[in-house]
């Protein structure tokens, strides 16, 4: 007789956890007697001929596979239910969907004090450390969260992160790491901040665990989530912070000879990526200094692979480009595309993005040239291309464009532009922001006033500008301070 799974399980289970799943098949399945009629026959080991005529006298359904997998499943629930009781990790999930009906139905406070009282008991039964605190931790959070309770959450959340530093193995660390992604998308992002970058270097001092160069996610992967999420949460004055911890992660590699050669392409995302946070606070002196200083090094390292080599060429092309139209420091633009055309190049047959990095940046920097010809040509190639690589609500290549006829003077023009943009994204609540709000209403000013009335619109417009917070940071611009340089330069 073939012995299948629904066998070798009954066999395996003591006399107590046969006794509790009849116990459970009456109480939970509404009398589920046939269950237990043939898990009484399949113990006494009757065969499968024997247990479809068996069947046939209570039940329609001739199909003895569905019924073994019916009480196989049924098994499992009954010593699921048979040991959660002593099982302190299934408890605690088991809370955390209990908070989760209180959430949906309204009762923040109540699903709190669950969340609450659950911790409790848990810390009563164990010491050391283990998922499912750490998830119920997090959940509380969430519905804090829920309940606009800003105040309780940076408690709730400076305890869950003096639990974290207790992270010993490689499973538990894994938490940390969602952690740091789950609070990169928090709403509360900007209050617990230094907290992240605490667990950041925490991550990186344990990093190394039972002989394993990586434990859960490489550096690089974790220095990108925690910049952009630095960046794109609009944090300005972070940044410095930014900088310190990721020249931190990047030393850490250099210090470790055998840690960078085994992991060269963190390396190069972990340079790539330091960046963009000096860019973000306009540091003129210190990004041009550790961009010499980083080029230099990366072209010493004789053992770094070729794709990577093309990879980190193309990167600090972008910060470069990126740099002149942060800066404004450029006169002439077809000199640095001569010197750069091989890597230009590279960039345009990689695909759509690379595509359209290169066309945003040089229609940037020939703006700031005033080459409206070349600018135009640049961004059209983005807005005029089905195909090209663009995301949704990224409203820069339409801007410039609108600008670039502008002050090339072909007004008619810009303002067909002009319509089409707002239509675009004016009459979107997806796309909505204080830049755009501005930008359409100043731009109607300048194509239907006067000069003495457009010089008013634009010195009132300038501060706005100026003072928008929440900077929409772009490697290619600061917007909207790359909209008030432009104003700047028609008032002067």
């Amino acid at each position: 007789m073939k012995v299948d799974k629904l066998r070798k399980l009954i066999a395996a289970m003591s006399k107590n956890e046969k006794r509790y799943f009849k116990i459970y098949a009456e109480a939970y399945r509404s009398g589920d007697n046939n269950s237990v009629r043939l898990f009484d026959l399949v113990e006494g080991g009757m065969n499968d001929d024997d247990l479809k005529n068996e069947i046939l006298k209570y039940s329609n359904n001739a199909n003895l596979s569905s019924h073994k997998n019916y009480l196989f499943e049924l098994l499992l629930e009954s010593l699921f239910e048979c040991h959660s009781a002593d099982d302190i990790e299934t408890q605690l999930f088991r809370k955390i969907k209990y908070a989760d009906q209180l959430r949906s139905k309204g009762l923040y406070k109540e699903a709190i004090e669950l969340c609450k009282d659950a911790k409790e008991e848990a810390n009563a039964k164990a010491d050391y450390v283990f998922s499912g605190m750490a998830a119920l931790k997090q959940r509380e959070i969430h519905i804090a969260s829920w309940a606009d309770l800003d105040e309780q959450i940076e408690v709730m959340n400076n305890e869950l992160y003096d639990y974290l530093r207790k992270l010993k193995n490689k499973e538990q660390y894994r938490l940390l790491w969602y952690q740091i992604n789950r609070d990169i998308n928090n709403k509360m992002f900007v209050s617990y901040n230094d907290n992240l970058i605490d667990l950041f270097k925490h991550y990186i001092n344990h990093k190394m665990l039972n002989n394993e160069k990586y434990a859960i996610a490489p550096i690089s992967k974790v220095l990108y989530n925690l910049i952009n999420g630095l960046i794109q949460k609009d944090i300005l004055n972070n940044n410095p912070k930014s900088i310190s911890f990721t020249k931190a992660a990047i030393n850490y590699f250099d210090e470790d000879r055998e840690l960078l050669d085994g992991n060269q392409r963190d390396y190069i995302v972990a340079v790539s990526n330091y960046f963009f946070p000096i860019l973000f606070t306009k540091n003129k002196s210190l990004f041009y200094r550790e961009f010499e200083f980083y080029q230099n090094k990366i072209a010493e390292l004789k053992s770094l692979k070729p794709h990577l080599l093309n990879m980190f060429t193309k990167n600090m092309l972008v910060f470069k480009t990126a740099a002149h139209c942060v800066f404004a420091d450029i006169t002439d633009v077809s000199k640095v595309m001569k010197e750069n055309k091989a890597t230009i190049q590279l960039m345009l047959q990689s695909g759509p993005k690379g595509a359209y990095v290169i066309n945003l940046h040089f229609g940037y920097l020939y703006f700031l040239v005033k080459d409206y010809k070349n600018s135009i040509k640049h961004l059209g190639q983005i807005l005029n291309n089905k195909d090209s690589f663009k995301r949704a609500g990224d409203f820069r290549p339409e801007i410039l464009q609108i600008m670039s006829f502008y002050d090339k003077g072909d007004e008619l023009f810009a303002q067909k532009l002009l319509t089409e943009f707002k239509d675009t994204y004016l009459s979107n609540p997806d796309f909505a922001n204080k830049t755009i709000e501005t930008f359409c209403p100043l731009m109607e000013g300048l194509l239907k006033s006067k000069k003495e009335t457009k010089l008013v619109a634009l010195k009132k417009t300038l501060p706005i500008f100026k003072n928008i917070e929440g900077v929409d940071y772009h490697s290619s611009g600061l917007y909207p301070l790359s909209i008030a340089r432009w104003i700047e330069s028609k008032i002067k």
